[in-house]
């Protein structure tokens, strides 16, 4: 039995907006990838993949807690993406003011840690394996609208 799937579209409308800000600032075409792919988004230049992204919108603001937790798996795809292609992997995430910011995620070593959704459970498989990206390895992504 497949997983029910939380992603709303309004989550998948802003995750669209996100991405074509990443787009225009990158000149990358921004192609939305099957969930089974792992990551959100391929970042095509010149119709070849340069890169890949996670992006997430999150109802904090900058500074509010340490870390930003990303599933583990998702951190292991990225690597091996790199490591059997060389293609470079980010994780793009906007606060609730529409700060955006972003890290690699193909080259991080971080504690493997067990968390996620665990106060407020959607279903079983809410909590996992999990990285928590110290804020201070993001960088802001300065976009002209």
């Amino acid at each position: 039995m497949s997983r029910k799937v939380f992603e709303t579209q309004d989550d998948l409308d802003n995750e669209r907006q996100i991405a074509d800000l990443v787009a225009k600032k990158w000149s990358v075409d921004m192609k939305k990838l099957p969930m089974s792919q792992r990551l959100d988004f391929a970042m095509l230049r010149k119709g070849k993949v340069a890169a890949l992204c996670e992006i997430k919108q999150r109802s904090f603001t900058w500074n509010d807690y340490p870390d930003v937790i990303l599933s583990a798996s998702k951190v292991k795809y990225a690597k091996e993406m790199y490591e059997t292609f060389a293609v470079k992997s980010f994780f793009v995430v906007s606060d609730r003011q529409n700060d955006i910011r972003y890290a690699s995620i193909h080259d991080v070593n971080y504690e493997l840690q067990f968390g996620g959704r665990t106060s407020t459970p959607r279903d079983n498989q809410d909590s996992e394996l999990i990285i928590g990206i110290s804020i201070y390895d993001f960088q802001r992504l300065e976009v002209t609208k």
